[in-house]
Protein backbone atom coordinates (compact mmCIF):
# COMPACT_ATOMS: atom_id res chain seq x y z
CA UNK A 1 0.00 0.00 0.00
CA UNK A 2 1.10 3.68 0.78
CA UNK A 3 3.97 2.39 3.00
CA UNK A 4 5.40 0.45 -0.17
CA UNK A 5 5.00 3.37 -2.19
CA UNK A 6 6.93 5.45 0.32
CA UNK A 7 9.44 2.60 0.23
CA UNK A 8 9.85 2.46 -3.52
CA UNK A 9 10.27 6.38 -3.61
CA UNK A 10 13.12 6.30 -1.19
CA UNK A 11 14.85 3.62 -2.97
CA UNK A 12 14.59 5.63 -6.15
CA UNK A 13 17.02 7.82 -4.98
CA UNK A 14 18.21 11.29 -7.29
CA UNK A 15 16.60 9.80 -10.61
CA UNK A 16 13.13 10.61 -8.88
CA UNK A 17 13.87 14.47 -8.79
CA UNK A 18 13.61 14.58 -12.51
CA UNK A 19 9.63 13.72 -12.10
CA UNK A 20 7.64 16.71 -11.20
CA UNK A 21 6.07 17.29 -8.19
CA UNK A 22 7.90 14.19 -6.71
CA UNK A 23 8.88 15.28 -3.55
CA UNK A 24 5.54 16.73 -3.45
CA UNK A 25 3.58 13.23 -3.59
CA UNK A 26 6.19 11.99 -1.47
CA UNK A 27 5.53 14.11 1.46
CA UNK A 28 1.70 14.24 0.99
CA UNK A 29 2.04 10.62 1.10
CA UNK A 30 4.24 10.48 3.87
CA UNK A 31 1.20 12.72 5.97
CA UNK A 32 -1.28 10.20 4.70
CA UNK A 33 0.03 7.72 6.01
CA UNK A 34 0.67 8.83 8.78
CA UNK A 35 -3.27 10.20 9.32
CA UNK A 36 -4.14 7.02 8.57
CA UNK A 37 -2.05 5.59 11.28
CA UNK A 38 -3.45 7.87 13.72
CA UNK A 39 -6.46 7.29 13.07
CA UNK A 40 -6.06 3.51 13.88
CA UNK A 41 -4.36 3.76 16.94
CA UNK A 42 -5.65 7.11 18.46
CA UNK A 43 -9.03 6.32 20.42
CA UNK A 44 -9.15 10.27 21.39
CA UNK A 45 -11.82 11.70 20.22
CA UNK A 46 -9.08 14.50 17.97
CA UNK A 47 -9.38 15.01 14.01
CA UNK A 48 -6.47 14.05 12.30
CA UNK A 49 -7.20 14.69 8.63
CA UNK A 50 -8.72 17.46 6.14
CA UNK A 51 -10.73 17.35 3.40
CA UNK A 52 -7.84 18.05 1.63
CA UNK A 53 -6.06 14.74 3.15
CA UNK A 54 -9.08 13.38 1.03
CA UNK A 55 -8.68 15.24 -2.39
CA UNK A 56 -4.99 14.49 -2.18
CA UNK A 57 -5.89 10.31 -1.94
CA UNK A 58 -8.49 10.41 -4.28
CA UNK A 59 -6.25 12.17 -7.04
CA UNK A 60 -3.41 10.12 -5.98
CA UNK A 61 -5.43 6.79 -6.47
CA UNK A 62 -6.84 8.06 -10.05
CA UNK A 63 -3.16 9.29 -11.14
CA UNK A 64 -2.40 5.33 -10.15
CA UNK A 65 -5.07 4.26 -12.22
CA UNK A 66 -4.71 6.52 -15.20
CA UNK A 67 -0.61 6.08 -14.97
CA UNK A 68 0.17 9.47 -14.46
CA UNK A 69 1.62 9.05 -10.60
CA UNK A 70 5.51 9.28 -9.99
CA UNK A 71 6.52 6.22 -10.84
CA UNK A 72 4.62 6.00 -14.32
CA UNK A 73 6.45 9.80 -15.21
CA UNK A 74 9.96 8.21 -14.40
CA UNK A 75 9.49 5.10 -16.26
CA UNK A 76 8.49 6.98 -19.41
CA UNK A 77 11.21 9.32 -18.79
CA UNK A 78 13.41 6.16 -18.62
CA UNK A 79 11.92 4.44 -21.87
CA UNK A 80 15.19 4.86 -23.88
CA UNK A 81 17.09 2.93 -21.10
CA UNK A 82 16.56 -0.54 -20.97
CA UNK A 83 14.66 -1.46 -18.09
CA UNK A 84 13.41 -5.21 -17.94
CA UNK A 85 9.35 -5.04 -17.32
CA UNK A 86 7.15 -7.63 -16.15
CA UNK A 87 3.27 -6.71 -17.21
CA UNK A 88 2.27 -8.88 -14.48
CA UNK A 89 4.19 -7.66 -11.94
CA UNK A 90 3.35 -4.45 -12.23
CA UNK A 91 -0.45 -4.73 -12.35
CA UNK A 92 0.01 -6.80 -9.30
CA UNK A 93 2.10 -3.90 -7.75
CA UNK A 94 -0.43 -1.22 -8.96
CA UNK A 95 -3.39 -3.16 -7.87
CA UNK A 96 -2.37 -3.45 -4.46
CA UNK A 97 -0.73 0.22 -3.87
CA UNK A 98 -4.47 0.75 -5.66
CA UNK A 99 -5.86 -1.60 -2.19
CA UNK A 100 -3.67 0.53 -0.12
CA UNK A 101 -4.85 3.83 -1.35
CA UNK A 102 -8.61 2.65 -1.14
CA UNK A 103 -8.29 1.36 2.55
CA UNK A 104 -6.70 5.49 3.86
CA UNK A 105 -9.96 6.55 1.81
CA UNK A 106 -12.23 4.31 3.63
CA UNK A 107 -10.62 5.24 6.54
CA UNK A 108 -10.39 9.13 6.23
CA UNK A 109 -14.16 8.68 5.39
CA UNK A 110 -14.80 6.68 8.28
CA UNK A 111 -12.99 9.66 10.43
CA UNK A 112 -15.43 12.58 8.42
CA UNK A 113 -18.52 10.74 9.23
CA UNK A 114 -18.03 9.71 12.71
CA UNK A 115 -16.58 13.35 14.08
CA UNK A 116 -19.19 14.96 11.84
CA UNK A 117 -16.67 16.72 9.64
CA UNK A 118 -18.64 15.94 6.13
Amino acid sequence: GISEYIQQMEQTGQSGFKVANWTEDYKMLKHVRLVRNQIAHDTSNASFSTETDLEFVNSFYNRILKQDDPFAHLRKMNSTEFIPNNSNNNFVDRFLIGIGIIAAIIVILILFCLFGIL
